[in-house]
């Protein structure tokens, strides 16, 4: 307002300077602890979709590799991206190599 004087806008100001506080981005160690959770689920359902022939595990295995590379960093370890998702593609190849009907059937 022209006619006001800076003074009076000071005090007419609702901020309070004292409650100021800088911004400080979250620390990232939960986000990598999910992710590093998902990669042992993925490798663990890839196994057993391999070892014991289950489709269902097979494909969570791939469901959860998905998963990692999707949430992953760019500074994250390439091998271990590259081989879980290698073993999830083999486990899933291995199991419909085995019985290539599908996972559900459209018979009741």
């Amino acid at each position: 307002m022209p006619g006001q004087s800076a003074s009076s806008n000071n005090t007419d100001d609702p901020r309070r300077p004292e409650k100021i506080r800088r911004y400080k981005a979250p620390s990232q160690t939960e986000a990598s602890g999910i992710s590093e959770h998902v990669n042992a689920v993925g490798m663990v359902f890839s196994l057993v979709g391999l070892l014991l022939r289950m489709k269902w595990a097979a494909w969570a295995g791939v469901y959860c590799t998905l998963i990692f590379i999707a949430n992953g960093k760019a500074a994250e370890d390439k091998k271990q991206t590259v081989s879980l998702f290698m073993l999830a593609m083999s486990s899933l190849v291995m199991v419909y190599m085995q019985n290539p009907s599908p996972l559900f059937s459209g018979h009741g």
